[in-house]
C-alpha cells in the first residue's frame, strides 16, 4: 500500500509538471556550472607591488576552457602578501576577484558568474636541480552573483578551488577549476 502511494505521488508530480510546461528529462545534461574543468591561458599581469605593506595587487590571468557542453572564459585577479621569509617558498593569497563567461556549443552567451577569491597560496618550489621554474597557485573561490540566468537558476553560492601552474619563463598557465554548491 505504501509503495503504491509513493508511485501515485510520483506520477502526480510528473503530471503537474507537464501541465505547467515543465519536462523531466530522464538523462538531463549536467548542470553547466558545477564540476571540474581544465583551463589554459596566460598570466596577463604580475600585478602592482605596494612596497610599504609588501602586498601585490592585481596579479591577473585569462584562461579558457572548451568542454563537451560549453566554452568558458575565466579571468582571475589575485592580491597576495609578497614577502618570503628566508627559506620559505609559499605566499599567502589575501583576496581578489574572478569572473567566468559561459557560451554553449553554438556560441550563444549563457551567462556570467562572478565572485571573490577568499584565500589560497602561491608556491615557488624548486625542482630536483634547485631551480624554480613554475609558480603553483591554489585559490579558494566563492560566487557572489551572476548575470543572465544559466540553464538552471543559481540559488546558492558556488564554492570552488582553482589549481593552476604558471611557467616562470613564459606567461603560459594551465590548471583546473572545480566549482560545487
Amino acid at each position: 500500500m505504501y509503495k503504491q502511494m509513493i508511485q501515485i505521488a510520483a506520477m502526480l508530480i510528473l503530471l503537474v509538471g507537464a501541465a505547467n510546461g515543465q519536462t523531466f528529462d530522464q538523462n538531463p545534461k549536467p548542470e553547466p556550472i558545477v564540476g571540474a574543468f581544465f583551463y589554459n591561458g596566460v598570466e596577463t599581469s604580475p600585478g602592482v607591488l605596494e612596497q610599504a605593506g609588501s602586498t601585490r595587487y592585481g596579479n591577473s590571468y585569462i584562461l579558457d576552457s572548451t568542454g563537451e557542453w560549453e566554452t568558458r572564459h575565466l579571468t582571475v585577479s589575485l592580491n597576495y602578501y609578497s614577502s618570503l621569509p628566508s627559506g620559505a617558498t609559499t605566499l599567502t593569497i589575501l583576496g581578489g576577484s574572478w569572473s567566468m563567461i559561459t557560451y554553449d556549443l553554438n556560441g550563444q552567451y549563457q551567462g556570467t558568474l562572478y565572485g571573490d577569491v577568499v584565500s589560497g597560496v602561491i608556491d615557488f618550489k624548486p625542482d630536483a636541480s634547485g631551480n624554480v621554474i613554475n609558480k603553483k597557485t591554489s585559490a579558494q573561490l566563492m560566487s557572489t552573483g551572476y548575470l543572465r540566468p544559466f540553464l538552471l537558476p543559481i540559488k546558492r553560492r558556488l564554492r570552488g578551488t582553482l589549481e593552476m601552474t604558471t611557467n616562470l619563463d613564459s606567461p603560459q598557465t594551465s590548471g583546473t577549476l572545480n566549482l560545487n554548491f
